[in-house]
């Protein structure tokens, strides 16, 4: 800390005393020769006169003293050490791969998990996290446990507890709307999405694994459903790994709004405002029977052909655009 006040010309000595580092030798200025004579005392002994500048190497010890009494002031009322560490393990969890990482760390634990108790005690984490590319001393492992379970000494983390670390809660706004999404998704209304509700929805005849013949359209449908399941792959979601999945996607969204927007937009989900509305659902140009006409957005158009007028007019008759003669559409 005082380094960072002071400059990076202050370095650690002996000692832990601070002393002046200086410029690197390679771009430390020459000194301006000086035409000092150095007298000779009585005694023989040679001394340099004083020029009266102050000495590179002596910074004021007083002044780098009540700094460091002030931080350990400033420390002691308004920082928490562990808080400060899970912060910095956060985003540095996040900036290394966004919110695939945070469930690359959940499958790496779960690996590390071999009695299956769903803990890690030091060892583990501190393992686990060297496996991933981050190398942290015993002594703050030990902090980072402290602040992810909110109380010093336990010695050991749960898996929840370091998911919910890592990726937060989702709050009451972004929640809301991924049970929107949810509910698209769960076409039977029976809390849980399988293959009967997406076989008839989504349509995978024009993806690339499908057309060169490397999968059939039932295992690439798995394949994405497999995408939302959580540890047990049964080829079931539930709406718990729903909310866990998007979870994880949240920590990586500061913006409520940004987050609003990629769920309507990706869920086709009608609404919203502001820069989150909804910009994806179809829009078609409706002629009504007495000529006029006007340009609407289709509601719930997951899944819809834009070619399938019939389907279309059938959309916005339930949104209550009667007397529509017929619609076109840009695709």
């Amino acid at each position: 800390f005082a380094i960072k006040v002071l400059g990076e010309n202050l370095t650690d000595g002996p000692e832990g005393k601070y002393v002046a580092r200086g410029p690197p030798r390679s771009h430390q200025p020459k000194p301006a020769v000086e035409k000092s004579v150095h007298r000779t005392t009585l005694s023989g002994s040679m001394q340099p006169t004083n020029t009266g500048i102050p000495s590179r190497n002596k910074p004021d010890l007083k002044k780098v003293h009540a700094i460091k009494q002030a931080i350990v002031l400033k420390t002691e009322e308004d920082c928490n050490i562990s808080d400060l560490l899970l912060q910095g393990f956060r985003k540095t969890i996040i900036d290394r791969g966004g919110a695939e990482s945070i469930s690359a760390v959940g499958r790496l634990f779960r690996i590390m998990d071999d009695d299956r108790n769903r803990r890690l005690d030091i060892d583990e984490l501190q393992t686990g996290l060297a496996d991933y590319g981050l190398r942290i001393t015993k002594d703050d492992i030990g902090l980072l446990m402290d602040a992810i379970n909110d109380q010093p000494g336990l010695g050991y983390i749960t898996y929840d507890d370091l998911l919910i670390s890592l990726r937060g809660t989702l709050n009451p706004r972004r929640t809301k709307i991924v049970l929107q999404a949810f509910a698209t998704f769960d076409r039977t209304g029976d809390g849980i999405v399988n293959f009967d509700d997406i076989k008839r929805t989504f349509s995978v005849e024009f993806h690339p694994d499908v057309r060169s013949g490397k999968k059939t359209p039932k295992e690439c449908l798995h394949s994405w459903l497999a995408i939302f399941e959580g540890h047990v792959k049964d080829g079931k979601v539930t709406k718990d790994e729903f909310l866990e999945y998007y979870s994880n996607i949240s920590a990586s969204i500061d913006d409520d709004d940004y987050f609003e927007l990629m769920i309507r937009n990706s869920w086709h989900i009608s609404g919203g405002k502001g820069q989150a509305q909804n910009t994806a659902n179809l829009r078609v140009l409706a002629v009504f029977r007495d000529g006029t006409q006007d340009v609407v957005e289709v509601q719930n158009d997951l899944g819809v052909d834009p070619h399938d007028h019939r389907t279309i007019i059938g959309l916005l008759r339930k949104q209550g655009y009667a007397n529509i003669a017929k619609v076109r559409t840009m695709q």
